[in-house]
């Protein structure tokens, strides 16, 4: 009995710690101890599991998006290569399209000859039998004489070489067509007409027909026979870009695009930086000019010509050494480099900005003009403590070292051989 009582003491302290490190304050009874315990098992089960999934989840987002970073130049050239593929497609079947109509328009025509010359040989053939007969009529007559014989004799052929005389004393004529040709002076030449020579022609015009025909339907069947060549061509250029599809650009060429494309974002971001560095550097060489310019020419003036000349000239180099500043990494800041490069890069571009924007400190109380002479000598004397030739000449110097640091670390960056130097564009 005291065996269990302690087991139960101990799972009761030991479920209100875990309790009370949940942050769960609230009263627990000795009953609902095993469904607390029971309870708390599973919280702490699910807890682990959800930290668990999450964690895959991560891992599964992250090889996603190298997948897509992976997969996105085949994606691309797989577009080009389907746009290709559909713009050669439209226009075999536009040119296929054509052919058939040709083909069609040709044979309709073939078809149309084929039947006028059916209809030509069977009047060739029908004229002919009327000529032999004409000729059998013309030829052979029979006339009738008396007798029991009736023999047959050639009846001669009459020519027609001139018409009736007119008759002068009534003044008309025999016909009206001789009046025709009298009125016009015209003669009558008679023509005789040999229908075996005009059927001879018309049948050797519809031979030479017939070889045209022939010849354009030779030159159709060459035609169709090079159309299916090239549509076998066609399909064999369709299953090469099919392969290419299927098996993808070289590696090296998507490195090389990917490359590309990092070195142009890492240029964007490089010359931001640089412009923005630029602009700080212009405002503090303002801020710094204004302030002496404010607060110690006064002062030399009522010192005298010779120390008013001396400040201001050293003063006066300080835009010259910044706009050489500037000009020296406007024309070296765009490198190809990564992302660490990049935080290295401005942290050593930042000194000079921290430097100047330690001279925000000469700020004075100008608003106390009627001062008295003692108060006005020591203001002038701290600046020219604070502002002196050896500041400025401190100051100069620090952006020699920044500039050589940074021509360095360019000469370094450039030998790695990371990007290639085709890339760097000027800002």
């Amino acid at each position: 009995m005291l065996t269990a009582a302690e087991d139960a003491h101990e799972k009761f302290t030991s479920v209100r710690k875990r309790l009370d490190q949940l942050g769960y304050r609230q009263p627990l009874g000795i009953d609902s101890l095993p469904l607390v315990e029971r309870l708390l098992a599973d919280l702490i089960w699910t807890t682990e599991n959800l930290r668990k999934v999450k964690l895959e989840l991560e891992k599964r987002i992250e090889i996603r998006n190298c997948v897509e970073d992976y997969v996105a130049p085949y994606k691309s050239d797989n577009a080009k290569l389907v746009k290709e593929n559909n713009e050669l497609h439209t226009r075999l079947k536009a040119d296929l399209r054509r052919i058939d109509n040709d083909k069609q328009d040709l044979t309709f025509f073939n078809t149309q000859c084929l039947g006028k010359l059916k209809s030509y040989e069977i009047e060739a053939q029908e004229m002919a039998k009327m000529i032999m007969a004409f000729q059998g009529k013309n030829f052979n007559a029979v006339v009738n004489v008396s007798g029991k014989q009736k023999p047959s004799l050639r009846r001669q052929r009459m020519d027609i070489d001139t018409l009736l005389p007119l008759r002068e004393e009534s003044g008309k004529y025999c016909c009206k067509v001789a009046k025709f040709w009298a009125d016009t002076e015209k003669d009558f030449e008679p023509k005789s007409i040999d229908l075996v020579a005009s059927t001879t022609r018309q049948c050797e015009v519809l031979e030479q027909q017939i070889s045209f025909l022939e010849s354009q339907l030779e030159l159709d069947r060459r035609k169709v026979d090079n159309f299916r060549q090239q549509l076998t061509l066609r399909d064999a250029e369709i299953d090469r870009l099919r392969a290419v599809c299927e098996g993808g650009r070289p590696l090296e060429a998507l490195i090389k695009d990917t490359a590309h494309v990092h070195a142009d974002r890492l240029i964007r971001q490089l010359q931001l930086q640089v412009e923005i560095l630029q602009s700080r550097n212009d405002e503090l060489e303002a801020r710094v000019f204004r302030l002496v310019k404010d607060h110690v020419e006064p002062g030399f003036e009522t010192m005298g010509k010779e120390n008013s000349n001396s400040i201001p000239g050293h003063i006066n180099e300080i835009p010259v050494s910044t706009k050489g500043k500037k000009q020296h990494l406007s024309k070296e800041s765009p490198i190809h480099s990564d992302s660490t490069e990049i935080n290295n890069s401005t942290r050593q571009i930042q000194p000079p900005s921290q430097n100047r924007g330690d001279n925000k400190d000469l700020k004075f109380d100008s608003r106390s003009p009627n001062s008295n002479l003692q108060s006005g000598e020591n203001e002038l004397s701290e600046v020219r403590y604070e502002v002196g030739p050896d500041d400025i000449r401190e100051l100069i110097q620090h952006f020699d070292k920044n500039r050589l640091q940074l021509s360095k670390r360019i000469d370094e960056l450039l030998q790695r051989g990371n990007l290639c130097p085709c890339h760097l564009r000027a800002t």
